[in-house]
């Protein structure tokens, strides 16, 4: 009896019968990955980012652009540089698919973290422009912007009204 149990599983192994076949559709999730979506973003710092605001991104979880309520008692807008064009989000995606065996062999949550992988982002430029106390327009700022995890960004930069500036965003 082991004899059989041991040639049948040779050849379920030697035919492939144990492979797993995802089968995903690489475009479709290639079109999930670049979809922008908007968040609620919680900030801290002491800065101007948003203490309380709404974020858009990628499907890979890039920010791409921001807004809200600043910790001046103000509003302000950041435009997010560095962030993957979704030809370089596709084309990352196909080659990470093509080195893993195929569409059919990889999982959706392989395919997600081997991009972000490949496409190596580990830190964004930021410009962001705002008021003061509602209506004076003093907040602009410059900096870096370090992606933490898929739901948080820590920026550091200088600018206006203080020099130095850093904080802490998080994505919902």
């Amino acid at each position: 009896m082991k004899k059989i149990i041991v040639l049948l599983l040779v050849i379920h192994i030697f035919l492939g019968l144990g492979a797993v076949s995802y089968g995903l559709d690489l475009k479709a999730e290639t079109d999930k990955f670049t979809a922008k979506h908007s968040n609620f973003t919680f900030g801290l710092g002491w800065a101007g980012n948003e203490f309380l605001g709404v974020v858009t991104k990628d499907g890979l979880g890039y920010a791409e652009s921001s807004y809200g309520l600043n910790n001046f008692l103000g509003f302000s807008y950041t435009w997010i540089y560095g962030t993957p064009t979704d030809e370089a989000i596709a084309d990352a995606a196909a080659e990470v698919a093509k080195e893993n065996g195929g569409e059919d062999k990889i999982s959706l949550s392989d395919l997600k973290m081997l991009t972000k992988q490949k496409l190596n982002v580990g830190s964004q430029n930021y410009f962001r422009l705002g008021t003061v106390y509602l209506l004076v327009p003093f907040v602009a700022q410059y900096g870096w912007m370090f992606p933490v995890g898929d739901i948080a960004r820590f920026q550091i930069g200088f600018g206006l009204p203080l020099l130095f500036n850093v904080g802490m965003n998080f994505d919902f």
